[in-house]
C-alpha cells in the first residue's frame, strides 16, 4: 500500500470490509477548534475518529507520548483495526496530524497504512460526500495481536531496514508485549535520522519494559 493515497483511490475503495478510515485531526490550543466535534458534524462516510490524546501513554504528564504496545493493540482493536486491515488517515487541515496516525501504525509494525493526500479539504472541494456521526461503533474485531506474524526474527541490531523485532504485541495467553519495532527509525550509525543518539538493543528493551 502506498504511503499516500488520492481522494479518487479512497472513493473507489470506501466500503471495502478490510478498509478502516480515520480522521486524526488535532488542533493546537491557539486554533480554538475541536477536532472531535467537527468530525461529528461532517466526516468521510464510514470514518472513525482517532483521538491522539487517547491513543497515548496515560502514565505520563507529557502530552501525546507513544502508548505501550499492549495499550495500542487494545485501543486499535476497539476501533476496528485487524491485522489484515488497510488503514487510511486524514485530517481536517489537509495533511497535518494525520501523519501522526500513519507513523504510529508503522511504529508498531502495521505497513498497510496511508495518509489521504489533501485530507478533508480536498475531499470536500471535489464535492464528495460527507456525513454526520452515527453512534460510535466500538464492536471489537480481531485486534492486532497476530501482527507478530509480520515480524522478522533475527539479530537485535537495529537498522533502517524493515525488520521487525519479534513479539511486539501481546500474545494470545496475555503475555506481556516485548520491545516495539523501532528498526525503521534508527540507523546503523551512532545517530538517528533526527540526529539523536543511537539506542542500543539493551536500551530499547529497558525502555520497552518501562512502557508496559
Amino acid at each position: 500500500m502506498d504511503a499516500l493515497v488520492s481522494t479518487a483511490w479512497l472513493a473507489d475503495h470506501l466500503g471495502s470490509p478490510d478498509l478502516v478510515v480515520f480522521d486524526a485531526t488535532k488542533y493546537l490550543p491557539n486554533e480554538g477548534k475541536d477536532g472531535a466535534a467537527l468530525f461529528a458534524e461532517a466526516h468521510i462516510p464510514g470514518a472513525r475518529f482517532f483521538d491522539i490524546d487517547r491513543v497515548a501513554d496515560p502514565e505520563t504528564h507529557l502530552p501525546h507520548m507513544v502508548p505501550s504496545p499492549g495499550r495500542f493493540e487494545r485501543l486499535m482493536g476497539e476501533l476496528g483495526v485487524a491485522t489484515d486491515s488497510r488503514v487510511v488517515f486524514y485530517d481536517q487541515k489537509g495533511i497535518a496530524s494525520s501523519a501522526r496516525g500513519w507513523w504510529m501504525m508503522g511504529l508498531f509494525g502495521h505497513d498497510s497504512v496511508a495518509v489521504l493526500d489533501g485530507g478533508l479539504p480536498k475531499w470536500r472541494a471535489e464535492g464528495r460526500l460527507v456525513m454526520p456521526s452515527p453512534p460510535i461503533n466500538r464492536s471489537k474485531r480481531p485486534g492486532l495481536g497476530t501482527m507478530c506474524g509480520r515480524c522478522v526474527s533475527g539479530s537485535a541490531t537495529l537498522s533502517m531496514s524493515k525488520k521487525r523485532a519479534p513479539g511486539i504485541c501481546a500474545s494470545a495467553n496475555n503475555a506481556a508485549p516485548s520491545l516495539p519495532s523501532l528498526g525503521r527509525y534508527l540507523v546503523a550509525s551512532n545517530t538517528t535520522r533526527s540526529g539523536l543518539p543511537r539506542w542500543s538493543a539493551s536500551q530499547v528493551v529497558e525502555t520497552s519494559a518501562s512502557m508496559i
